[in-house]
């Protein structure tokens, strides 16, 4: 499912971007108003998340916008939590409205309710499609499927889609005398004293949550896809910095080191002559 975030505080951006992207979903992102409108209006989107303070154009406008050519479901993410604001982007066009700070747990639920309530209404299809017939995108055809079978939880089956969720395994019980370890959730990954948290994008070590930017988490998160993979500096520029990269690769070492401080020096190995990978297991 291809989503377009529009969002002009850059952390917010970001981190919204790598949460979607773990969750799996496609992302484009912008931080200008009229850039993100041309690239709905020129290149279609399922969804669209919408801030409402926004350069050049705002949030409430881009939606107008959007609804003179388009069904597409819009959910406007914004810090201003007023009824006068939430009514006038209702009004706007938008389909839903989720105040900030949120829960990326609750943020992939209101994407997929607002999927939800689009494809069942029968008003369109997702995308943007001016001046041609109405194509149904891979992500609707499979939660088309879904909800024919009465599944009221669907997973979104197209590219880049989101799979539903298993039913946990029963925990089970410690030896008598002993504490229980804590127990992991479906977002959560634990790679030898580091845990992973793909919903509040957080970082622990042995239990202590440690601070990372986004860029670094991006990095970080790369690299603990595929445990003992071996990226290259390459493909670390190319997949964190997007792929107009043009930079000197010589940042992503600057990135590593600042991980290594952070996270544990040994976690991260360099392979001489290649790049890095994440040792711990």
């Amino acid at each position: 499912m291809h989503i377009v975030l529009v969002e002009d505080d850059e952390v917010i951006r970001e981190t919204t971007q790598i949460g979607l992207e773990r969750l799996g979903y496609t992302v484009s992102s912008f931080a200008d108003g009229r850039e993100g409108y041309e690239f709905v209006a020129g290149h279609g989107a399922d969804v669209v998340l919408l801030d409402l303070m926004l350069p050049t154009m705002n949030g409430a406008s881009v939606c107008r916008a959007i609804r003179e050519h388009s069904t597409v479901p819009i959910i406007v993410i914004s810090a201003r939590s007023d009824n006068l604001d939430i009514v006038q982007a209702l009004d706007a066009g938008a389909d839903d409205y989720l105040t900030k700070p949120f829960d990326m747990q609750v943020l992939s639920a209101r994407i997929r309710a607002v999927v939800r309530r689009f494809i069942t209404s029968g008003t369109g299809q997702l995308g943007f499609t001016p001046e041609a017939e109405p194509q149904e995108t891979p992500a609707v055809q499979g939660a088309q499927a879904i909800i024919a079978d009465g599944d009221d939880y669907p997973a979104l089956l197209g590219a880049g889609g989101v799979q539903a969720p298993s039913v946990p395994p029963k925990p089970q019980m410690p030896p008598p005398g002993q504490a229980a370890a804590p127990q992991l959730n479906r977002y959560q990954t634990r790679l030898g004293p580091l845990t992973l948290d793909t919903s509040r994008l957080t970082v622990e070590v042995h239990g202590e949550e440690v601070h990372l930017t986004p860029t670094e988490l991006r990095v970080l998160l790369l690299l603990t896809e595929e445990v003992g993979k071996v990226y290259s500096r390459d493909k670390i520029a190319y997949t964190v910095w997007g792929y107009d990269w043009a930079g000197d690769n010589r940042v992503v070492d600057v990135h590593i080191q600042r991980l290594r401080k952070k996270i544990g020096a040994e976690m991260i190995e360099t392979v001489r002559g290649f790049g890095y990978r994440f040792a711990a297991s």
